[in-house]
């Protein structure tokens, strides 16, 4: 195993998270049940993230208003996105309709503004993917209605028409208008949230408080906004020529017949407690059901050491409770004692330091209390401050690390093996120090002269130079070459009769540094091309006349980068190599 590998204790094992698979959840046989048994300390924290985009799912399986808008929104997409010809056409009506509202006056210009746009699809797994869904349809709602009616009366075939024109009048309808913006509302608090969640210095006191205040937010929104949500959703409706329902009128389904009324409910009173409060209620009773579980008392308890608000929430009996409920293996009975004198001194020193205010999270206590040597006044303290910020809030970072295998084995390095896949994730996980210490190991000048040094850019090199001379390394290190201070191979040029070197003309060197670089480029380049003819060859049998010149211009650009590329990597070799060898 991992632990074993790397000597790794399990009863060291002080907090865990997964995500919402059976396997790892599982409370009988899942992973974190069986790290339990080896060390009950290792408590289980069910990844934030997770269970926001669960309680997203669950909204839209039981509000069935919900679940045909999220079906009508998904078809509605899938139309417009799955040719590249409808695809086209949307971006040109689009770029009609800010030119119209450019002239008239209702839009403004400037750097950065009015850019275009295309739909964003809803996935499941992908975390609040439907918000960003959600605004994009409501920014090209009439963009999307003009081409859906373009493509009633000009569509190629009868299928394309008949769809069009379902898609037309249910996305024209006031029902998928009113929950466009309903779970606009709603999911806006919630990708906070989510956003929040998945950065990488969050600790579990600011996850806590963040769900708070969404629940503050949904329970404002359902207790006093109705009415103005209301008007804005009517202003739309207007805006669009999309009819508005008479919300006196008796609720009804399907036809107006009297056996159909709706328990003679209005057509307002459908549209507040059926739909918009069901949506809200669940919303926040998913919230309340799957983030407190069983850790709540945990959560609460840890929330004594926030020094938010000037240590606010500060609370000696809380933080005693903390140690004696869920961390007492990791103190003694001695310790414990000395914990609560620990604390009588801390309570009247650290909250009225100087560099202690304005702190907003548990880690910037941590930092603060070493950086300040406190940490070795007030050990014990320090100690249970850094067993609390041992557990996970997200598994973002987890998630992001799978996303990096992709971009490291690629097919061109299919037959990585485990060992040099493991390294280099290492690396790509921890680039910031990666490049730290690239940085530091560079040397402070180049070509004799002092140049300026960046974090992204040391030394003066350029984006694509920095890649080079990391490559360079990074294949000279595998291959067990001898490296120079910077990293660099040491180049070693032939011997001589007498013993000395033989003059090498740097040419010779740099085409047998770049040579396999300039193969494995070219066959990248050829999978572009391949990729871009498939896409040409679609675009064409959908009558898309334009699709050979895009092709050919593509191709040309193609060439130009690859030129480019051979430039910028000789010329960057050249000035790493300059020093050591004979110009030519």
């Amino acid at each position: 195993m991992y632990s074993t590998k790397y000597n790794l204790l399990i009863e060291n094992l002080r907090g865990q998270g997964y995500d919402d698979a059976s396997n790892m959840r599982g409370e009988w046989n899942g992973l974190q049940a069986l790290f339990l048994k080896d060390s009950s300390h290792a408590y289980y924290i069910h990844c934030f993230a997770h269970r926001l985009q669960l309680a997203l799912v669950a909204v839209s399986k039981e509000v069935h208003d919900v679940w045909r808008f999220f079906s009508t929104l998904t078809s509605a997409i899938n139309f417009v996105d799955s040719s590249a010809k409808r695809h086209f056409q949307l971006k040109s009506i689009r770029k009609d309709e800010i030119n119209d509202l450019i002239e008239s006056g209702e839009i403004d210009t400037g750097t950065g503004a009015n850019q275009d746009c295309s739909l964003i699809r809803a996935g499941a797994t992908r975390w609040s993917s439907h918000f960003n869904s959600v605004r994009r349809f409501i920014g090209l709602f009439g963009s999307v209605s003009i081409l859906l009616q373009d493509l009633v009366d000009k569509g190629l075939n009868s299928n394309i028409r008949g769809e069009a024109k379902g898609l037309y009048l249910d996305i024209k309808s006031f029902d998928f208008v009113f929950v466009l913006f309903l779970m606009h509302e709603v999911l806006g608090i919630s990708e906070k949230l989510c956003q929040t969640l998945q950065k990488n210095d969050i600790d579990i006191l600011n996850a806590v408080n963040l769900v708070s205040t969404a629940r503050i937010n949904l329970q404002q929104i359902r207790d006093g906004r109705w009415e103005e949500f209301l008007w804005s959703v009517i202003k739309f409706c207007e805006s669009n020529d999309i009819e508005v329902p008479d919300f006196d009128d008796c609720c009804t389904r399907g036809t107006k017949r009297s056996c159909q009324l709706k328990n003679n409910i209005t057509v307002h009173d459908h549209y507040h407690f059926e739909i918009f409060n069901a949506v809200i209620y669940f919303q926040l009773m998913e919230l309340n059901e799957r983030f407190p579980e069983s850790t709540m008392e945990l959560l609460t308890l840890s929330n004594a050491l926030s020094p938010v608000d000037g240590f606010r929430s500060f609370s000696p009996c809380d933080i005693c409770s903390l140690v004696d409920k869920f961390y007492y293996h990791d103190f003694s009975q001695e310790e414990r004692e000395d914990l609560m004198r620990e604390l009588d001194h801390y309570k009247f020193d650290v909250p009225h330091h100087v560099q202690f205010q304005n702190l907003d999270s548990l880690h910037h206590l941590c930092q603060t209390l070493a950086r300040t040597t406190k940490s070795v006044i007030y050990a014990l303290i320090d100690r249970l401050v850094r067993l609390v910020l041992t557990l996970p809030v997200s598994t973002a970072t987890t998630e992001r690390a799978f996303s990096g295998m992709k971009l490291i084995k690629t097919p061109f390095r299919n037959k990585m093996e485990n060992d040099l896949l493991a390294n280099t994730m290492v690396v790509y996980i921890e680039r910031d120090i990666a490049l730290r210490e690239v940085h530091e190991e560079l040397p402070s000048t180049k070509n004799g002269k002092s140049s300026k040094m960046s974090p992204n850019k040391p030394n003066g090199y350029s984006d694509s130079e920095m890649e080079i001379l990391i490559d360079i390394s990074f294949h000279s290190n595998r291959n067990g070459k001898k490296t120079r201070g910077n990293g660099l191979p040491e180049f070693e040029p032939p011997m001589m009769d007498d013993g000395s070197n033989a003059p090498v003309r740097s040419e010779i060197v740099i085409e047998e540094i770049i040579e396999e670089d300039e193969r494995n480029k070219k066959k990248k380049l050829i999978f572009q091309l391949m990729k871009q003819q498939n896409h040409m060859i679609s675009m064409m049998s959908q009558g898309h006349e334009g699709a050979l010149g895009h092709f050919l211009s593509f191709a040309s650009n193609i060439s130009k980068k690859s030129d480019a590329y051979i430039s910028s990597r000789k010329k960057a070799v050249h000035r790493t190599y300059n020093l050591d060898l004979e110009k030519p």
